[in-house]
């Protein structure tokens, strides 16, 4: 292996002890296939601060094919791509958990495992995960799990309101005003209007009263939003507001 790329199939040795097998062998990088079908797979999980070489687990489906490229020369390039999101597809839509088979009780109704950093509703707990609503509050009323109008302690939502505070239609940057009747956890952000997320713009603990939050007029990756109509949604577990910005350029 020395001056190369290692192809390695994923086995009963812990990821790091097989990658560092694989540099102390004179591998330059290692892709270790999974031993189970399903898409993506999750992280490999370990740590070796000894480890220099990069590395890098595919599908169990993608590990097949490159072992059967190997006998007429296969040449690989590990990169890491910035504009790409753990555990999302090349639009930005996080995965949910899909394992081939089916699990009861787990599948569709969880987040991916790959995703990263960790979401609370993933199949396992990891000690990575924070305190964060993160996407899980709507996840939960995208499955039935929390109706839209039902709220917490069975009282209406007063005073949680939203507003536009700067010029609408804007040119560029908002301006964008949210009032907490009580201190909790929320999640503002910006979607077109076919429900795909923008930019996220608030997500996790925040005190009562007033806040105020700019949008740049792009989206998670940086790129520069169209002229359009765009849907900014505050979400609580008690209630859901939203208003419109008008992006002109």
């Amino acid at each position: 292996m020395a001056g190369k790329i290692a192809l390695l199939d994923r086995g009963g040795c812990a990821f790091a002890v097989k990658v560092k097998n694989a540099q102390n062998a004179g591998a330059i990088a290692a892709i270790v296939a999974d031993s189970l079908p399903g898409c993506p797979p999750a992280g490999m999980g370990g740590n070796d601060p000894t480890i220099t070489i990069p590395s890098v687990r595919v599908t169990q489906d993608l590990g097949a094919q490159l072992k059967a490229a190997l006998p007429s020369g296969l040449h690989a390039t590990l990169i890491t791509d910035p504009a790409q999101l753990a555990g999302t597809d090349s639009q930005g839509h996080v995965y949910v958990f899909t394992p081939n088979p089916y699990q009861g009780g787990s599948s569709v109704s969880h987040w991916d495992p790959s995703t990263t950093p960790d979401l609370l509703m993933e199949p396992a707990l990891s000690p990575s995960l924070s305190q964060s609503v993160d996407l899980t509050l709507n996840h939960f009323i995208d499955i039935g799990w929390i109706p839209e109008s039902t709220t917490v302690d069975n009282r209406p939502s007063l005073g949680l309101t939203l507003g536009i505070l700067s010029s609408n239609p804007t040119r560029g940057e908002t301006t964008i005003g949210f009032t907490l009747p009580r201190s909790e956890d929320v999640n503002l952000a910006v979607f077109d209007l076919r429900g795909r997320l923008v930019d996220g713009l608030v997500g996790g603990a925040q005190t009562a009263g007033q806040h105020s939050v700019h949008w740049n007029g792009k989206d998670i990756f940086g790129h520069a939003m169209p002229s359009g109509v765009y849907l900014c949604q505050l979400a609580t577990r008690n209630g859901r507001v939203s208003d419109h910005i008008v992006l002109v350029h």
